[in-house]
């Protein structure tokens, strides 16, 4: 059957025509892979931040315990050193705190580590802890934030190891961020003569507190999931949109190329001949000869 050239021209068109919609489809399907990879790693990022690890906690107190979280003083001597107070006299002195850490904190609590001395003269000195911010070092230009505790030594120290006060703020820092404390330590006037003499020492510390993650495999692996999804998924896309475009692009071309368009996709089987059924050329002819 012979084909006419206006039968070639609409050939040619109808394979260009699907050859234009095939690269259509797949910029469709690459372009929709791009765009659902970005929507899932803008709400990633959003709901989760990118600094997530794991983190152990003791289970009574709540500090971190996993490492990576530091809590340092720029003094090096005590806060009073060898203080003497007289009924009525008020002592304040201020301490700063940096925090240093790339852990999630929930909260820096400041915990009374332990108390020796006279019972009498705990109850008698009033305790006021603050924290702010100050403009230079000790209290020069302190401003509180927040009210820590603000009660006698004794109520301190029988209260455990979080001083109470209902206008307690979090502090909840990030890497680099310090804070103020400012301690006031006041002897009432109407202190008895029984505490005449007596002496008091006591040592605060401060701990960072967090919830913990990543404890069993599962929340893990939920970790590594989001993780991948923030920081992984839109390398991913690219790559496949990629490799989509590519294939599609490089078949078109091939599909252009004569020799590729022509060639067979797979080769034919050759025909199996019994070889009995074969018979040497030429053994007729010398049997004749022969005789």
């Amino acid at each position: 059957m012979a084909v006419t050239n206006g039968q070639q021209a609409q050939t040619v068109a109808a394979r260009t025509r699907r050859e234009r919609r095939v690269l259509q489809v797949v910029g469709a399907v690459a372009a929709l892979l791009l765009v659902t990879g970005l929507i899932v790693r803008a709400s990633v990022g959003l709901q989760h931040p990118p600094d997530e690890r794991i983190v152990t906690v003791d289970p009574r107190s709540g500090a971190v315990t996993s490492g990576g979280v530091a809590l340092r003083s720029n003094l090096r001597a005590p806060l009073f050193d060898d203080v003497v107070l007289a009924p009525g006299d008020v002592v304040t002195e201020c301490i700063a705190i940096d925090y240093r850490g790339d852990v999630l904190v929930d909260d820096v609590l400041l915990q009374l580590a332990q108390t020796a001395g006279s019972r009498e003269l705990m109850g008698a000195l009033d305790v006021t802890v603050e924290r702010g911010v100050a403009g230079r070092a000790g209290c020069d230009g302190f401003t509180p934030q927040a009210r820590i505790a603000s009660a006698s030594l004794a109520q301190l120290a029988a209260g455990g190891d979080r001083p109470a006060s209902a206008g307690r703020q979090r502090w909840t820092p990030t890497d680099g961020e310090r804070a103020t404390y400012r301690f006031t330590v006041a002897l009432g006037d109407g202190a008895a003569e029984v505490v005449e003499g007596e002496r008091v020492t006591t040592d605060f510390r401060w701990i960072a507190t967090a919830v913990p993650v990543g404890g069993d495999l599962g929340s893990r692996l939920g970790m590594l999931l989001l993780a991948f999804a923030r920081d992984g998924i839109i390398p991913l896309l690219i790559m496949i949109v990629v490799a989509v475009l590519f294939l599609g692009v490089q078949d078109r071309i091939d599909r252009r190329d004569p020799k590729l368009a022509h060639a067979a996709v797979s080769d034919e089987p050759e025909l199996f001949i019994d070889p009995v059924l074969l018979t040497v050329a030429g053994r007729g002819a010398a049997s004749a000869g022969g005789a």
